[in-house]
């Protein structure tokens, strides 16, 4: 399995759970479990002070050294170097003429071939010597660079999926969509929160109301709730999210784009309820009046059926709650604070609170 691999690998990850899920896996192809003793040294790269990281790479170096004396293959595994990207250290120009020893170190290729080195980090910047070290050395193939990407919420789902399929628990698509929806897209989180709704069920399917009771809301996911508690026409839950919300110091400019949107959905269905102007295929079989093209053009076609039936669900019984009249005054409401927080610096927290409390008003 070794030679898949070249004998200088780099593993990038800004997520934690990724990073160390890839490395685990290289180190299971080029290490047996039963080797690990002697074939596998790890050297904790976790620093961002010179006089740390400049002993980690001698360290590293003396590992290669010492290899000579011994004839079973080995891997020396710098873990975590978050030094690689430290701005702090970057600025040093001590700290500079290390990292430029230890790539030429690296260029030379003078370590034996029944050697491995593997690097993980959080981050390597692509402008600095150490990545473009590696760079050329891919290029050579005498190097491998392996940049794994943060999931987005499409390729999320199956992590939580999967998660469940390992614990025998079903778990509905829909379901792991609202979890992604609530908890962001970092596996770590999504495993946490998969195992809180394991445990709250006993092991059965889960429910709307389950997810809603047990599912904790992050900040990547945490505007979703604030937009259903809108649509929900529930101002208390609305403005408790929001204050969350600014806590995590989210843009107010991000949230009431979210919440206008929401606000547009809500028109299109409840139209669509009272007058039945759209088709099976989203399509509007009425005019409508300019105001309201202005508001549905910004959301495009209205394509019901590429939501999940769980979400469009939420949607379709929030629409009930409102009357067309209240959500074109809300939707007016919302775009005059838009442009408000965008034009004034000062106070956009107000600016956005105080519209959602006009808006919710009866």
């Amino acid at each position: 399995m070794a030679a898949e691999y070249p004998n200088l690998i780099l593993v990038i990850s800004k997520d934690d759970f990724l990073l160390e899920k890839r490395t685990k896996e290289i180190i299971s192809d080029l290490v047996p479990e039963s080797e690990r003793d002697f074939g596998l040294e790890e050297i904790d790269c976790a620093f961002d002070t010179i006089d740390a990281a400049t002993n980690a790479l001698m360290l590293t170096r003396t590992a290669f050294v010492q290899q000579d004396f011994f004839s079973t293959r080995k891997t020396v595994w710098m873990n975590n170097a978050i030094f690689l990207d430290s701005k702090r250290l970057q600025k040093s120009e001590n700290f500079s003429e290390v990292i430029s020893g230890f790539c030429d170190w690296l260029l030379e290729g003078s370590f034996p071939e029944d050697l491995t080195l593997l690097i993980s980090a959080p981050s390597v910047p692509k402008t600095s010597l150490f990545y473009k070290t590696l760079s050329s050395l891919e290029r050579k193939k005498l190097a491998s660079v392996i940049e794994v990407s943060p999931p987005t919420p499409k390729t999320a789902v199956p992590l939580v999926l999967d998660a469940a399929k390992r614990m025998g628990f079903e778990v509905s698509r829909e379901a792991a969509e609202e979890i992604v929806s609530r908890a962001g897209v970092s596996p770590r989180i999504l495993t946490t929160e998969v195992e809180k709704l394991f445990l709250y069920t006993n092991g059965e399917k889960p429910t709307q109301q389950d997810i809603d009771a047990i599912c904790t809301i992050y900040a990547g996911g945490e505007f979703w709730d604030l937009t259903d508690a809108f649509g929900n026409h529930d101002l208390k839950k609305t403005l408790n999210i929001l204050h969350n919300l600014f806590e995590m110091r989210v843009a107010p400019v991000f949230l009431v784009m979210q919440l206008v949107s929401r606000l547009n959905e809500l028109y299109l269905i409840s139209d669509s309820i009272r007058t039945r102007r759209v088709d099976a295929s989203g399509n509007w079989l009425k005019s409508l009046s300019e105001e309201d093209m202005n508001a549905i053009a910004k959301l495009g076609k209205f394509d019901a059926m590429a939501k999940s039936s769980w979400i469009f669900s939420k949607i379709f019984s929030q629409a009930r709650k409102w009357k067309l009249s209240e959500i074109r005054r809300a939707r007016t409401i919302l775009n005059t604070a838009h442009e408000r927080i965008v034009s004034i610096s000062s106070d956009p927290n107000n600016i956005l609170e105080t519209a959602i409390s006009s808006a919710l008003q009866r």
